[in-house]
Formats: C-alpha cells, structure tokens, sequence
C-alpha cells in the first residue's frame, strides 16, 4: 500500500513538473506599441521588439499647418525687384503664371486696362484638374487650385485702387515683415465654382508689388463621385499661402 502511494506520487509530480515546462513555453507575453504622428504626410511605428525597426505608414495627406515654423522652407531671392520669399518643398517657383479655369494669367488678378504688369514668380500648392464635367470616374473636386503669385508694375498710381470687378472691395492695414501693406480681399461663388484671393499690395523703389493668395475651384459633386480631397484639406492649403505670403521680405 505504501509503494503504490509513493508510486502515485511520483507519477503526480512528474505531471505537475511538465505542465509547469508547457505553460512556460507557451505562454504570450504582452507587446507593447508606440506610435506617434509625424505631419505633415506619415506615420512612423516604434516597436519594443527587438531587431524590429520603425515602420512608415501612409496618413492622410496634407501640408503641415502646425505652428508658424518654416525651417523645413526653401528660400527664392529675386535680385532685379530685391525681394526674397521662402516656399515649402512640395511647391516649384514658376516665372509664368498659368490660366486655370476662371483664374486668368495676368500679372496679378483683375487689373485694369491701364494697370499693367509683370508676372514675377509663382508657387502651385495643389493643383486638380480632372475637367469640367462628370464621367463618373473621377473624385471630388473636379478641379481646384492654391497657389501664391507675385508680381511688379510700374503703375504705381493704380497700386491702391480696388479691383475694377469690386468697388467695394475690403482693404485692409497690415504688416509684413516690417513693411505696410494693404490687403484687398476678394470672394466670387456662383454656379458651383468659385475664387477666393488675398492681395498684398506696397510701393517700393517706385513699383506696386503685389503677392496674392489664391485658391479656385468647384464644389460640384454628384453621387458617382467619391471624396478624393476634402473641402478641409483645401482649405489647408490656401492657408499654406498664406504662411509663405508672410515670409516676404525686401533685400534693400
């Protein structure tokens, strides 16, 4: 009786011992995920595994708006008007301005016959274009544009003078780096498309510079039509302009 007590014993701890093994082998332990936002356009995922490196993941796509900071900004210097301006990378300086639906290529937006100029330099934010008309395969919007323009004239007489398509345009006093200007705004809505401009206007050596931002489009969409850019992803980026707008400075 004794030895079949002991034998029974042995037989319990044996199975105790590789329970104990099994569990321990088996057993999960919890891994722990940091993630962190870096805008403007990814992800990046740092893992405590190691030998497991950071992984990059697409986000919404959007230009930084956090704060007024431009280191990451590329500078553009303009010896002959001596005015420099800093521009995010996404953005190419154009010495032409391009027509794109109701925005016309002129030296600035809506001058006046006599008030006549010259198309300096220019900078795309986001440009869409898929026509004018619905097929049923494109994203909302069919088209729109930001975009930052600057231009010079001689006229300086008509420099302050509201746009001739608004006589009672709002003007505005401000201050761009040390320099006054006036901010004459626009705003044009109507069968489903509009343009939207702030225009900065100073007299400097005897010329009238003017640095406009820009942003056109349309808000047509119908039920085809799925969401390829957000009305606050546009938004973004006419506000974008706006930060590059307050980078102007004159170089003497």
């Amino acid at each position: 009786m004794k030895k079949n007590t002991t034998y029974i014993i042995v037989v319990l701890v044996a199975i105790s011992i590789v329970a104990l093994v099994y569990f321990g082998l088996t057993r999960t332990k919890p891994v722990t995920i940091e993630v962190s936002y870096l805008p403007p356009n990814s992800t990046t995922t740092k893992s405590t595994i190691p030998g497991i490196k950071p992984t990059p993941t697409t986000a919404v796509k959007g230009p930084a708006l956090t704060s007024g900071n431009v280191s990451n900004f590329y500078s553009y210097a303009n010896t002959p008007y001596n005015f420099s301006i800093q521009y995010p990378p996404s953005a190419k300086p154009l010495t032409s301005f391009a027509t794109f639906h109701e925005i016309g290529n002129n030296w600035r937006l809506y001058p006046g016959q006599a008030n006549q100029g010259k198309s300096v330099v220019s900078f795309s934010l986001k440009n869409i274009d898929q026509g004018i008309y619905s097929t049923g395969k494109q994203t909302y919007p069919l088209y729109f544009t930001a975009e930052v323009r600057i231009g010079v004239s001689p006229n300086i007489k008509e420099c302050y003078t509201p746009d001739v398509a608004y006589p009672n345009q709002k003007i505005t006093n401000v201050t761009i780096n040390g320099v006054p200007f006036k901010k004459f705004s626009t705003s044009d809505a109507g069968m489903m498309k509009y343009t939207q401009a702030e225009s900065y206007r100073t007299i400097r050596n005897n010329q009238c510079y003017v640095i406009e931002q820009i942003k056109s489009g349309t808000t047509y969409r119908d039920e085809k039509m799925s969401v390829g850019t957000t009305d606050a992803q546009l938004d973004a980026y006419y506000a974008l302009g706006e930060r590059i707008v307050k980078t102007f400075k004159f170089t003497k």
